[in-house]
């Protein structure tokens, strides 16, 4: 599973932010300017109107005391001339007072407008107000998958160090256990070694042994025709008597050469399966060539006849630790 980085998710959460603002903020810049501007228009009618009012009272009272003025001019004695005065400002009085009450019912209208106005931009302003509710909302979700990001995050780089740690634990036991198995080879390879030279050498002695059994079947056969023909040149120069012990003194010496030669070994070469459990590592002949030891993995030293055809040892040293020689 691929994480984007932290980094990463807050300049995208940021640039969401900025377009969310471009998209549903910025739009209505214009109608949050207008209705500013018309809360201080509404503001100013209100004093305007308050004015209006107050001039409306001054005029209305000033119309009031023109009015008992006339009525007290109409009851008294008064000049035409001071009638004509007072029934001109009572007229400049009552158009005033009427263009008080234009003024007044414009403001009362501006007001309407700019009630109305309120009321539109009002509502634009509470839809303004959800909307950025729900793209603060919006914003904690995104937060709040971030934080989670950034706890998978760290989670994950965890794993990764250990499992880092495991691989180069790995990488050490397998350099180790190369170094072993390389060890290992290489005493192998001497082992061979030494068994091909213990193998080449045992074939040598028993090269040896094989010249040395036909020079004494040799000598043999060569003694007993030297002393058949001694036994019968003394035989024709001592008479008849004579030659019958010394052709028996003959065979006596022909039957000794010949026990001789069938004490020899039959075979001076054979394969016991199994002498020894984990594989032979050496060969020795006494000097009779009579007697055979082998020595092998299961650390035992065994004796056999090399006369006689046979596959039993006829006795086992053990030279394990903690045994008896």
């Amino acid at each position: 599973m691929s994480v984007s980085d932290p980094s990463h998710l807050e300049a995208q959460l940021a640039s969401q932010i900025v377009t969310l603002w471009r998209s549903q903020t910025a739009p209505f810049q214009a109608i949050v300017d207008d209705y500013a501007a018309v809360l201080q228009r509404a503001q100013e009618s209100h004093v305007r109107a308050a004015q209006l009012d107050r001039e409306a009272n001054e005029a209305r009272a000033e119309n009031d005391t023109l009015l008992r003025a006339l009525e007290a001019a109409k009851r008294g004695a008064v000049t035409q001339e001071e009638f004509a005065a007072l029934q001109a400002v009572l007229t400049r009085t009552e158009t005033d007072l009427t263009a008080a009450y234009k003024d007044k019912a414009m403001l009362a209208e501006s007001s309407l407008q700019v009630t109305q106005q309120l009321s539109v931009v009002r509502d634009i302003n509470e839809q303004q107000t959800r909307e950025i509710k729900e793209a603060e909302a919006a914003i904690r979700t995104l937060r709040d998958q971030v934080r989670a990001l950034r706890g998978e995050v760290e989670r994950l780089e965890e794993s990764v160090a250990m499992a880092g740690k495991e691989a180069e634990a790995q990488r050490n036991d397998a350099t180790v256990s190369a170094a072993r198995a390389a060890a290992l080879e290489a005493d192998n390879a001497a082992l061979a070694r030494r068994l091909v030279e213990l193998k080449e050498a045992e074939i040598e002695r028993m090269n040896d042994i094989n010249r040395q059994g036909e020079e004494m079947l040799t000598s043999a056969k060569r003694q007993a025709a030297e002393l058949l023909a001694s036994a019968s040149a003394q035989a024709r120069a001592a008479g008849p008597g004579a030659a019958v012990a010394s052709l028996e003194r003959a065979a006596r010496g022909l039957s000794l050469g010949e026990a001789a030669a069938d004490a020899l070994p039959a075979v001076l070469a054979r394969s016991v399966p199994e002498a020894h459990g984990a594989g032979c590592f050496g060969l020795a002949f006494n000097r009779a060539g009579t007697a055979l030891a082998s020595c092998g993995a299961d650390k035992t030293v065994k004796l056999w006849d090399a006369i006689a055809e046979g596959s039993a040892p006829t006795a086992t040293l053990h030279v394990g630790p903690g045994e008896g020689k």
